[in-house]
């Protein structure tokens, strides 16, 4: 929430005004807990999916020792992203759970950590996006000699 002043509740403690916010937060809010329910629904299908066809990509991908780099990058940002997130989650289930406000600078750290993983993520997909349209991979001779 945001206290009278218009600073977000919990974060400018100093404040007399904030500080009195910052006494009236007890737990996560329900649109917070919503939120994080549906990302972590989301994610478990970007999981889900990327179990499924992200080795069958990499194998077909991965022709170079710099794409096999880049592969890499990608799988290693993704497994990054989930673990961060499910840190994420875990911190909200604590606060929502009863636990002082003082246990917010943790949810916004978690929820940074978040952010950086997505960006790292996003970024590996780039990287092998314009790769794969520098430089498309052979296509293997056994199933070109069938085209």
């Amino acid at each position: 929430g945001r206290c009278a002043c218009g600073h977000s509740a919990g974060v400018h403690a100093g404040c007399p005004c904030c500080a009195g916010a910052v006494r009236n937060l007890a737990a996560a809010c329900e649109v917070c807990s919503t939120e994080i329910r549906d990302i972590d629904g989301l994610l478990g299908l970007v999981e889900e999916d990327a179990l499924r066809f992200l080795p069958a990509v990499v194998n077909l991908f991965a022709t170079t020792p710099e794409r096999r780099t880049l592969a890499a990058r990608l799988r290693q940002s993704l497994t990054q992203l989930l673990l961060t997130f499910r840190h994420l989650v875990s911190e909200v289930e604590e606060w929502a759970v009863g636990c002082p406000v003082a246990h917010l600078p943790r949810v916004k750290r978690a929820a940074e950590e978040v952010g950086l993983a997505c960006r790292r993520f996003d970024d590996a997909l780039r990287n092998i996006a314009h790769e794969e349209a520098r430089t498309p991979p052979e296509v293997p001779r056994l199933i070109a000699g069938h085209l």
